[in-house]
């Protein structure tokens, strides 16, 4: 979820900033307006001070070319400083979920699930708690697939990523893990664990959404009765299945 950009605008931005329609002028003369001192106010009114600059562009021009070079070099030094911004606010605010659509690949079981010793939960994609979007713009509750592409930040600017870019999009090198996303705010988790290195964010999901459990290929006895127990006292009958580790091949069938 690194934002991935070379420049916060491209030309034809930076160049619309800075040539701003008078309205915006306007509204800020008037705003400058109310915090000049009495004495000042009372040489001239605030429509006699806006018309006097919509008379005379070339004041304005000058001020607006005076300030370019600022404008500028503000753009270009602040684009690390956005990136970092933007990470932290992900990093405060935003929760994700995310999910394979393979259960037999290697790589997955072996960082994901204690090498092989843990386990995994099988989901109803088609279940409602993964699709509850609020509108066509909503970012949040819902089951969506991570695009991989190879992205490079030469030529992209901030104003060009959209939502999908930023959340949703890997470098194509992570595009075994077939990976899918459920973004969640942070402050909607139904539990919070405090640990000293971070906190774990928590949220409840219906257990008729579960389909499956698969043990990994090295997972103990004890673990298994572990999770029989757990699942009899959902209530539910979901089937547990073994995977199975082909030490010649290195690749993993389920049983």
């Amino acid at each position: 979820m690194q934002p991935v950009f070379e420049v916060l605008f491209h030309e034809e931005k930076v160049q619309e900033i800075l040539e701003p329609p008078f309205e915006y002028i306007e509204e800020s003369l008037r705003e400058k307006y109310k915090e000049l001192p009495a004495d000042q106010k009372s040489k001239f009114t605030e429509d006699q001070m806006v018309a006097l600059v919509r008379s005379n562009p070339e004041l304005l021009n000058n001020a607006l070319r005076r300030v370019e070079p600022f404008m500028r070099s503000f753009l270009t030094t602040f684009a690390p400083e956005a990136k970092r911004l933007i990470s932290e606010e992900f990093d405060k605010h935003i929760g994700m979920l995310s999910l394979t659509e393979n259960p037999e690949n290697l790589l997955m079981w072996s960082h994901y699930a204690a090498a092989h010793k843990g386990f995994l939960i099988e989901f109803d994609a088609t279940h409602e708690y993964f699709n509850r979007r609020r509108s066509d713009k909503d970012e949040f509750y819902y089951l969506r697939k991570v695009r991989y592409i190879d992205r490079t930040p030469s030529g992209r600017s901030l104003h060009d990523l959209s939502g999908e870019d930023l959340m949703v999009t890997k470098m194509k090198i992570w595009d075994y893990e077939r990976e899918w996303r459920m973004l969640l705010p942070l402050n909607d988790a139904d539990k919070v664990i405090e640990t000293a290195s971070e906190n774990v964010y928590l949220y409840s999901i219906p257990a008729v959404a579960i389909t499956g459990v698969i043990l990994g290929a090295k997972a103990s006895s004890g673990l298994k009765s572990e999770i029989e127990q757990t699942l009899r006292d959902l209530g539910r009958d979901i089937p547990i299945s073994s995977a199975s580790l082909a030490t010649t091949s290195g690749s993993i069938s389920i049983k």
